[in-house]
């Protein structure tokens, strides 16, 4: 019996100090991160504004790092094939993601069965958030937004509107100023579009009455007078947009949802790698080429650290929540 426990405590011995050294290598590898190139997945097809955000971001932050940042896209199921990859990958920081407000929020709400949640991943920092835009067809006699509003609490079912695609954070931004005005957004008929884009084509040729959409889609066919933007979300004015009010100033507080992006890795991402990289990034953001290429992409650069980031997804992932409830959006997984 003696030896039976000599044996054990021998074994439990020797598989301590086996973890123990694991665990030097795995804080040692972190600590001489990055020694080898990263790859940044883009959960989305080339040339759209994450994937040039994330392009942005990868060359400038390569110099810093003394290795290359390689954006890698893949693409597929709304976002939810790329990042299902990333989290379920080894948290060592060489694979990591641009993420942005659909893959781990809008999109859990009305896709069933995607095989994570919203919580599972390691935030690093936010780069940028972009207001949403209130647009109508450019020669629409509107002026407002609330006389659009006003129109529209009289016969809603008269009306139509677009957020791009079915899981957009566009779709749940307009649910809130609709909310926010006291309609309820199920009356005006919402018409499903494969991305904000054709969304915009469809107001521009009138055939929807309004659309929320990216200042960077918006902007062309504004400047083009195609459309009219109304309202923009955010606590200030959108540098696009100058002369077009907040929500808040157009007296529809409730219209704040932004869309923003940032990097994001798995759960269990060291401590080592998420400060390197807010480094990194805090380094960028002081830097005039950083920002204007940032912008010229799209981007609105605003920088938050970890805690602030895995904050806004929550915020994100609740309100989204709580309208795709009000809208009868939200599936439940199987």
């Amino acid at each position: 019996m003696k030896r039976v426990i000599i044996v054990f405590l021998l074994g439990s011995m020797i598989l301590l100090l086996l973890l123990g050294h694991a665990g030097v290598g795995v804080s040692r590898a972190a600590s001489n991160y990055p020694d080898r190139n990263i790859e940044m997945v883009v959960p989305f097809d080339p040339g759209g504004i994450t994937d040039r955000m994330a392009r942005v971001l990868a060359e400038h932050v390569s110099k810093d790092f003394g290795k290359q940042v390689l954006v890698v896209n893949k693409p597929g199921g709304g976002g939810a094939v790329g990042t299902s990859e990333v989290l379920r990958s080894t948290p060592d920081g060489y694979k990591l993601m641009m993420n942005v407000s659909g893959p781990t929020t809008t999109l859990l709400i009305i896709t069933p069965d995607i095989p994570y949640t919203w919580d599972q991943l390691t935030a690093i920092a936010q780069i940028s958030v972009s207001p949403i835009v209130f647009c109508v067809k450019g020669d629409s006699r509107w002026t407002s937004v609330k006389e659009v509003m006003d129109d529209v609490r009289k016969k809603p079912d008269s009306f139509r509107w677009s957020g791009g695609s079915a899981g957009s954070p566009l779709v749940f931004a307009a649910a809130q100023l609709l909310d926010n005005a006291g309609i309820d957004p199920n009356l005006p008929i919402r018409v499903v579009f494969t991305g904000e884009a054709p969304a915009a084509t469809a107001l521009a040729g009138g055939h929807i009455d309004f659309v929320c959409i990216n200042p960077a889609s918006a902007l062309p066919l504004a400047k083009a007078d195609k459309l009219k933007a109304l309202a923009v979300t955010g606590a200030s004015r959108s540098t696009s947009f100058p002369d077009v009010p907040t929500g808040a100033e157009a007296g529809y507080p409730g219209f704040a949802m932004g869309n923003w992006a940032g990097v994001i890795g798995p759960k269990g991402l060291p401590d080592q790698v998420v400060k390197r990289w807010n480094e990194a990034i805090k380094k960028v953001m002081n830097e005039q080429s950083f920002l204007k290429s940032l912008e010229n992409v799209g981007g609105a650069p605003s920088y938050l650290g970890p805690d602030a980031f895995m904050k806004v997804m929550e915020t994100t992932y609740k309100t989204a929540e709580y309208y795709a409830d009000k809208m009868g959006l939200k599936k439940l997984k199987k």
